[in-house]
C-alpha cells in the first residue's frame, strides 16, 4: 500500500512524498458492496465518494495532501460507529486508507489496530499504521510497526525506508543511518533509492 504523513527534512510532512505505503490488498467484490452500502448509509463521508481504486502507486504526506477547504467533513462519531461494530477486516482496512487519504490519522489508527488483532500478519498495513503514528508525533510507535513489518517481509521497502524517517524523528541519528544503509544495501535501484542516498548524506553530514 504506498502512503502519507513533522516539517524535519526527514519527516517530508509538509509536502514530500517519503512516506509511502505499499498496496491495498484487492477486497472481495461481496466485501467492496458491503462497504459501500454501510459508507452510504451512515454517512460517513460528505461530498466524497470511496476513492481511487488502486492506490498502489500513490503516495501522500500527512496532513499535506490537501488544503482545509478541500478536505471532505469527517462525521467522526460514525466513523468510530462503523470502525467499533465491524469485524470484518477488509471493511477495516478500507475505512482505515480512507481516513489516512483524508487526514484523519487518529481514526486511521483505530481501524488499522483492530484490523490488525483480526490480522496481525500484514506488514502493509503494519506500515500505515506506522506512517499515522508519526502523524501524531508518536515515533517509538511508527518505529515498531516498521521494525514489526520487517520481520515479517524483510524485503518490505516501504517499511525499510519509514523506519529511517521514524529514527530520525525520534532523534536516533546513528538508527537511522543504519535504517538507510540497510535500505540501500536490500533495495539498490529501489523505488526510494535517491532519496534515501540524499537522507542518508544529510544525517552522515550532520555527524561530523
Amino acid at each position: 500500500m504506498p502512503r502519507k504523513t513533522p516539517g524535519s527534512a526527514e519527516a517530508g510532512r509538509q509536502g514530500s512524498s517519503s512516506r509511502v505505503r505499499k498496496a491495498n490488498l484487492v477486497m472481495p467484490i461481496s466485501s467492496v458492496v458491503l462497504l459501500a452500502i454501510i459508507c452510504f448509509a451512515i454517512g460517513i463521508f460528505v461530498g466524497r465518494g470511496l476513492g481511487p481504486a488502486n492506490r498502489s502507486t500513490a503516495s501522500h504526506s500527512v496532513g499535506a495532501a490537501d488544503s482545509a477547504a478541500d478536505q471532505p467533513q469527517i462525521d467522526t462519531q460514525k466513523v468510530m460507529s462503523a470502525i467499533e461494530s465491524s469485524n470484518n477486516y477488509e471493511m477495516l482496512v478500507s475505512i482505515g486508507n480512507e481516513m489516512f487519504d483524508v487526514g484523519q490519522p487518529h481514526l486511521a489508527i483505530a481501524a488499522y489496530e483492530k484490523a490488525l488483532t483480526i490480522t496481525p500478519m500484514d506488514p502493509n498495513v503494519r506500515t500505515d499504521l506506522g506512517i499515522m503514528y508519526l502523524g501524531i508525533g508518536q515515533s517509538q510507535k511508527a518505529i515498531d510497526e516498521f521494525e514489526t513489518s520487517i520481520r515479517l517481509d524483510p524485503k518490505h521497502e516501504n517499511s525499510r525506508f519509514n523506519l529511517g524517517i521514524a529514527l530520525a524523528e525520534h532523534g536516533d541519528v546513528q538508527a537511522a543511518i543504519k535504517a538507510y544503509q540497510e535500505y540501500l544495501k536490500v533495495f539498490p535501484n529501489g523505488r526510494h533509492t535517491a532519496l534515501a542516498k540524499e537522507r542518508l548524506a544529510a544525517l552522515m553530514a550532520a555527524e561530523r
